[in-house]
C-alpha cells in the first residue's frame, strides 16, 4: 500500500475520479482484505465531509492500494481513548 499526498487526494476528489465505497471504524488493511473477496462494490457519490468537530489529536494519513483510495483517521481524546475511522474510495 502506497501512501499519497492529499494534494494528489484534492485533485482525484475535485476531477470526479473517485466513487465512495463507504466509511468504517476499523483498520484499511481490514477494509482491503474484505473488499478483495467481493465480485461486485456498490459505490455512491462523494462529498466532502467536515470532521472537524473532533475533540482531540487527530492525524489523517492517504494511502492507495490499486484502485483503492483509503483515508485513515487516527483520533486521540482523553474520553475515549484511540480510534481508527477509515473513508474507502474506489478509483473510477
Amino acid at each position: 500500500m502506497d501512501k499519497i499526498t492529499k494534494k494528489d487526494f484534492k485533485a482525484l476528489h475535485d476531477n470526479n475520479k473517485l466513487s465512495l465505497i463507504g466509511s468504517f471504524e476499523i483498520d484499511k488493511e481490514t477494509i482491503l482484505n474484505e473488499l478483495n473477496k467481493l465480485d461486485k462494490i456498490y459505490t455512491e457519490p462523494t462529498s466532502r465531509v467536515d470532521i472537524a468537530n473532533v475533540k482531540g489529536y487527530l492525524i489523517t494519513n492517504i494511502y492507495q492500494d490499486n484502485k483503492f483510495i483509503f483515508v485513515e483517521n487516527n483520533i486521540t481524546d482523553k474520553m475515549h481513548g484511540n480510534s481508527v475511522y477509515t473513508i474507502c474510495y474506489l478509483l473510477k
